[in-house]
Parts: structure tokens; C-alpha cells; sequence
């Protein structure tokens, strides 16, 4: 009697235990060179992957989550493209990719979901409590206090209860979101979200994190300075060695025949066209090649290839302040010498090429940033095109690094190179009167009469 009642209490057992498992789906993970990453092991908690371009049943155009099993299967290319782009070693790049991967498999669009019950899924979609705001035709998704988001998981300053307005939005998230609402960009594309990476990293983690890696040549020790001073999990050292490490030293080593420290991907270089466009004030096409001279004085070289008169004319009805010995359009100190489209912009001092912009030119340009010689860092931007010389490069005072770009690359403003020099190895990102905080040059005294050496050429270029 006693054995009949054990065989039915455990028929019950196995069909309980049946009913469990299919209560919980499962998730397939990818193989990673026979390893599963850190994050890989976090599908349990459900990690969500954010699509703009989803729609909720019923046709509605709200943005809605979809569940998708981590599979680690994140292309780590972009990334280390972008950051030796920026002028770091490329195991420095591998140590932020490898920590990407264990953070969000690379993937901008990835949400954490740190509940089982589908309560985060209902506030991310507008459901529950939470009603986050759906912008930009639904494509701007709006960050949760205490739920990780983007590449890096950034996790606090987003929407929560008493803080449902975007502009009260703080923190990390916070900054996160109001830097895609000022470049008018989507808050999960990949590219802007490394910029904003950088700009965190040229601000409040450059001592932290961004001077311990420079000239680094060890992919595991970047990963673990970047872990340690910039994304701060809970793993233990030794997952952070082995794992995120892990994961750099394998990056570095499939990349390292075909990304050069601070070079960028292998790309020949393409002389820029001339540029017309449609901005706002009117662009007009010019020609690369167009007559203009070089003027010099003091050890420094204007730089622009160009004439007095065309300066003096300026473009779009703005003229750069060549009379004036101290700063006139910026609230610190810098300099925007407007000029027509295609001007060739050159090399103020010799030296060598640090960084440069790597992906799109829209909106802000692309820039390039020049660690002279004499120890100052010289930077360049509002080009259409990215700049002729790579990462690396020796250039010599007077050499072309790319032309003044359009009204659409100068934040739609009229056309212009902006000028700056800045003592220390990365140029700040900053803008307006925060860069007051950093320590830019007054350039107005040493460009004056690098201006006043040009020829006096005619008005057209």
C-alpha cells in the first residue's frame, strides 16, 4: 500500500515539474568560443532589446520591448573603430568592447529587465505606472530610473514617479537623453551613444578612467581600468579579469592586423569634393582647389588656405573678429573664422594627428585634432567630409587636414572652421560656458597676425 501511494506521489511530482517548465520559457544562447559571457548568464532576468520600429497590436505607434536571448553576437568593429579613432591604443578600444559586451552585448538598443513578471515590459511600452514618453515619431525611448539602458547600461537619472518631465531628468541617464535631444538624434543609435561615452570621458572619467589608458598595450588590464573606474558592476575581480578581459584580448587579437593604435580601420584616403548643399542660410558650391595663400607669423600658421579678402567678407553676413585681441563669438575661448564652403583647412603647428571623426559629419561636422609639437592640442571642426589624414600621421605647419564644410555641418549656422587650442592630450567635450572649466587658449592674439600675413587675394574663391 504504502509503494502504491509512493508511485502516485511521484507521478504527481514528475507532471508538477512538467507544467513548471513550460510555464518558463527557454532561452537559446549562442556559443562565444565555447564560453558564456557574464551578460549572457543574465537572460534569466530578462534582457529586453528596444525597437522603434515595433508597433503594439492594433497598429498603435507606440514603441514597444521585445524580448531577445542575449547571444553575445554584438559586431565589436564600430566600436573599436571609433575609439582609435578617438586616439587611443586599440587594446585600450578592446577593454571598452569587452566590457560592452558583458553589459549589453553591444547592442545600443538593449533595456534590463530587472523583474520576472513583466511589470517593467508594461511601463517601457506605457502601461502601468510609468507612462515614458514616446518622441521624435516614437523613436526616442525614454531611459527608467534604476533600469540599464544603451552599450553601457547606463541605470539612474531617468523617469521614475516625481520625475515624469524630461528636463528634470539627472545623472548619467539624464545627460544621456538630453544629448540625443540636442544633436536631434535617436537616443539608441550607436554612434551617438559612443559620443557620448567619449564626452563622459573627457569630463567628469578623464582622470579616472581616460589618462589610465593612454598608451596602454594590455586589452585585460584597459578592460579592467574601465570596469573599475567607469562601469562599477558587482563582479568580482576575477569574472572582471576573465570575462570582460577575456573578451578584449579576443577582440584585440582578431583586430590587431587590421586596426592600428589610434589609426582607425585601414581606409585609403579620399580627397574631399567639392560640397554644395541646402542649409539654411544658403550654401554654395566651391572648389577644393581654388587659389588662396598661406600666412604665417610667430611660428604659426592661419589656418586656413585662403586670402585676407575673403575673410574679411566672411560667409552668410558673418564676419570672424581678425581686429579683435580677445574672444568675440564664443563664451570661451575659441574661434570661428567664417568662410565659404571647400575652403582648405591646414595645419597650425607642425605635430601629429591625435583623433579625428571617424562616422557621420551631420549636424556638428567632422573634426580633427592636432597634438603639436610645442605640446598644445589643436582642433579643427564643422568639415562635410571627415578629414583627409589619418590617426598617426606626422603633418607639417601649412598641410591640408580637410575643407570648411556646410551651414548643415556647422549646426546649421553660417559656414565656418572653428578653431580652438587646448593644453592636455583630448580636447574636452564641452560646450557654451562649461568650457570655462577647461583650460582653452586665447587664440585671437597669435592668429591676428598669421591673418595679417595672408595675401590680399580677391573676394572669391
Amino acid at each position: 500500500m504504502i509503494l502504491k501511494y509512493l508511485h502516485k506521489a511521484r507521478f504527481a511530482l514528475l507532471i508538477l515539474l512538467s507544467c513548471i517548465v513550460a510555464l518558463e520559457p527557454i532561452n537559446v544562447l549562442a556559443k562565444n568560443d565555447g564560453k558564456l559571457s557574464d551578460e549572457q548568464s543574465r537572460i534569466g532576468n530578462k534582457i529586453f532589446y528596444y525597437n522603434p520600429n515595433d508597433t503594439c497590436n492594433g497598429g498603435s505607434t507606440t514603441p514597444t520591448i521585445t524580448p531577445v536571448a542575449n547571444s553575445g553576437g554584438g559586431d565589436p568593429e564600430p566600436i573599436l573603430q571609433f575609439f582609435v579613432g578617438k586616439g587611443l591604443t586599440l587594446a585600450a578600444a578592446a577593454g571598452f568592447a569587452g566590457n560592452m559586451q558583458v553589459e549589453s552585448g553591444m547592442n545600443p538598443k538593449n533595456v534590463e529587465n530587472a523583474s520576472q513578471d513583466g511589470e517593467l515590459n508594461k511601463k517601457v511600452n506605457g502601461g502601468g505606472d510609468a507612462k515614458p514618453a514616446a518622441e521624435n515619431g516614437g523613436k526616442m525611448y525614454t531611459p527608467i530610473d534604476g533600469v540599464g539602458f544603451g552599450l553601457v547600461q547606463w541605470t539612474f537619472g531617468g523617469y521614475k514617479a516625481g520625475r515624469e518631465d524630461p528636463s528634470k531628468f539627472t545623472s548619467r541617464q539624464g545627460g544621456l537623453y538630453h544629448f540625443a535631444k540636442e544633436q536631434n538624434k535617436d537616443i539608441t543609435d550607436i554612434n551617438l551613444q559612443l559620443e557620448y561615452v567619449w564626452k563622459e570621458l573627457t569630463t567628469g572619467y578623464k582622470k579616472s578612467t581616460l589618462d589610465k589608458l593612454s598608451n596602454i598595450a594590455n586589452p585585460v588590464e584597459a578592460a579592467i581600468i574601465v570596469h573599475d573606474n567607469y562601469e562599477i558592476s558587482a563582479d568580482s575581480d576575477s569574472k572582471v579579469r576573465s570575462v570582460r578581459g577575456g573578451n578584449a584580448k579576443t577582440y584585440y587579437d582578431n583586430f590587431k592586423d587590421k586596426i592600428s593604435d589610434g589609426a582607425g580601420a585601414v581606409t585609403p584616403t579620399v580627397q574631399p569634393n567639392p560640397v554644395s548643399g541646402g542649409g539654411a542660410c544658403g550654401d554654395k558650391t566651391a572648389d577644393t582647389n581654388a587659389s588662396g595663400g598661406v600666412g604665417e607669423a610667430g611660428g604659426l600658421t592661419f589656418p586656413l588656405k585662403t586670402t585676407k579678402a575673403i575673410i574679411k567678407k566672411g560667409s552668410d553676413g558673418m564676419v570672424w573678429c581678425f581686429e579683435s585681441q580677445s574672444n568675440c563669438h564664443h563664451d570661451y575661448n575659441a574661434a570661428d573664422i567664417f568662410a565659404p564652403t571647400g575652403t582648405p583647412i591646414i595645419a597650425a603647428k607642425p605635430g601629429k594627428v591625435v583623433s579625428k571623426t571617424t562616422g557621420s559629419c551631420e549636424y556638428s561636422g567632422c573634426n580633427v585634432s592636432v597634438k603639436g609639437d610645442d605640446g598644445l592640442l589643436y582642433y579643427y571642426t564643422h568639415m562635410s567630409k571627415q578629414a583627409i589624414v589619418n590617426v598617426g600621421k606626422k603633418v607639417t605647419a601649412g598641410e591640408q587636414l580637410g575643407s570648411v564644410g556646410t551651414n548643415a555641418t556647422a549646426m546649421n549656422t553660417p559656414r565656418h572652421l572653428h578653431f580652438d587650442i587646448t593644453r592636455g592630450s583630448f580636447r574636452p567635450s564641452c560646450s557654451g560656458s562649461s568650457c570655462n572649466d577647461s583650460d582653452f587658449i586665447n587664440v585671437q592674439p597669435v592668429l591676428i597676425p598669421a591673418f595679417n600675413a595672408l595675401p590680399e587675394g580677391a573676394t572669391s574663391v
